[in-house]
């Protein structure tokens, strides 16, 4: 069975944070999910793995795959929120045979930490 979505993607560039211009990223896409009426990113790694059993960063939890909290992705992510705003991201993970997708939720305090040690190594 194939899931469908009522998504729409929109195209996006380098976005700068306005409150501190020495911040930016580049995320894959923002996307509107019509069925929830919301705004979330997109981001999309493709890897060279046959199964998403076989990608590091993800661990079996239960019956499924999740992204490991403590890797760059996450922290990227995470980071990609509190840039733009947006309260949720969608992390896809292809491989050959088979794909992950995880909806994350911004993480307030992730980004807090994130922000001194930038502002520290910016100034």
């Amino acid at each position: 069975m194939t899931a469908t979505y009522d998504f729409e993607l929109l195209p996006v560039g380098f976005v700068i944070n306005p409150m501190g211009s020495y911040l930016g990223c580049s995320p894959d896409r923002p996307v509107y999910d019509r069925s929830h009426n919301e705004m979330g990113l997109l981001e999309v790694n493709c890897t060279i793995k046959e199964s998403v059993s076989g990608v590091a960063y993800l661990r079996l939890v239960g019956e499924g795959f999740q992204l490991q909290r403590s890797h760059q992705y996450y922290e990227q992510y995470m980071g990609q929120m509190g840039l733009t705003g947006f309260m949720w991201c969608d992390c896809v993970v292809w491989c050959e045979n088979d794909s992950h997708c995880e909806r994350l939720e911004y993480g307030p305090a992730v980004i807090t930490r994130m922000l001194a040690k930038l502002d520290v190594f910016f100034v």
